[in-house]
């Protein structure tokens, strides 16, 4: 019976740090000095909503389990 031999990490897997920082200075690129695009693309965006942070910590808190516990 053959062994199967650990498939090799591929190119975009073994770079993805660089990919990643590749990706975010040219979207800080795009940002600063291509100003149109940003403008463009936010005309798409159906729906102006920010997630509520505040529901998970206020969850937590009322469950006792918040990151800081107060001494009895």
């Amino acid at each position: 019976m053959k062994e199967r031999s650990a498939s090799p990490i591929g190119f975009f897997q073994k770079y993805l740090t660089v990919w990643v920082i590749l990706c975010m200075a040219v979207g800080i690129f795009i940002g600063k000095f291509l100003p149109q695009i940003p403008e463009f693309l936010n005309r798409f965006a159906y729906a102006r909503v920010l997630p509520d942070y505040e529901k998970p910590r206020k969850w937590l808190k009322a469950n006792g389990r918040g990151l800081i516990r107060r001494l009895p």
